[in-house]
């Protein structure tokens, strides 16, 4: 599904195409994303992580995959809405503040959560105009 849900570009408001990729959470499931988006030919994604000292696992998998990793603090959320594609591995209700913030996107949202579905900020991804793939189909 990470593959599938990579083949959509994300477009700016200039409609140029970017390949922006977000991770959100840095536990087991993250470096298991980290993995299936390294084999999507990505260059780099960008970790968001409410302990970023805990990414560091996930840095040493990055660089052996050959692939660049930016990580930030919980307050970088924000800049997630210009991603072509943003997966969130983090429990139910960690991305519900997210959800109050989102008013235009263009990418795909990727959240393991399967239950409750959609979480607060798939359903709000998806009524700013992104497209959303939930834990299911994982």
């Amino acid at each position: 599904m990470v593959a599938e849900a990579r083949r959509a570009p994300g477009r700016t408001s200039a409609g140029t195409v970017f390949w922006v990729s977000w991770l959100r959470g840095a536990g087991a499931t993250a470096r298991s994303a980290l993995v299936a988006l390294s084999c999507c030919r990505l260059e780099a994604v960008t970790v968001v992580a409410r302990r970023p000292e805990a990414a560091a696992g996930l840095a040493e998998i990055a660089e052996t995959l050959g692939v660049g990793l930016e990580v930030t603090g919980w307050s970088g959320i924000a800049g997630c809405a210009d991603a072509g594609l943003v997966v969130s591995t983090t429990p139910a209700g960690a991305t519900d503040p997210l959800a109050e913030g989102l008013h235009a996107v263009a990418g795909t949202w990727f959240d393991v959560v399967y239950a409750p579905w959609p979480t607060a900020a798939a359903a709000a991804w998806a009524q700013a105009g992104g497209q959303i793939v939930g834990g299911v189909e994982l």
